[in-house]
């Protein structure tokens, strides 16, 4: 898939949804400590009215071609925490990874910080970078 097009789905199909009333996190992730292509440089989330959570990113639209539902969100006064899995991940040396964990949190203050591990694998990725967050 060509980078434009990743693009234009990773941000028009979560913010449709945040447009039915939910929260788009628009977030652009600048400093990856050990990204491996496996931490995507932009990361949308979407938290809808009754707490639960959309993620599209790069990964998951290579993996899955559309956005995923978080598997676990926690939301306070100071910070969102959302985590999601993508499965069945076949990387360019034909390793597979059947399982990657994910899990990114976000400060009020629109800081990111983003974690991914393979299940299987001792290799840890992590990003940090800055969230826009637009209501609809």
């Amino acid at each position: 898939m060509a980078p434009l097009a990743a693009l234009g789905l990773l941000t028009l199909a979560p913010a449709a949804r945040a447009a039915s009333g939910g929260v788009l996190y628009d977030c652009d992730i600048t400093q990856l400590k050990r990204g491996g292509g496996y931490i995507s440089e932009k990361l949308a989330i979407v938290l809808d009215q009754n707490g639960k959570a959309t993620i599209s990113d790069g990964m998951i639209l290579h993996v899955y071609a559309s956005p995923i539902e978080a598997d676990m969100v926690r939301k306070n006064d100071r910070r969102l925490f959302v985590g999601w899995t993508v499965a069945g991940f076949v990387n360019s040396h034909n390793q597979l990874a059947p399982i990657f964990e994910y899990q990114a949190t976000i400060k009020k203050n629109g800081k990111i910080s983003v974690y991914a591990r393979p299940d299987g694998y001792p290799d840890r990725f992590s990003g940090e970078g800055t969230c826009k967050k637009r209501t609809g």
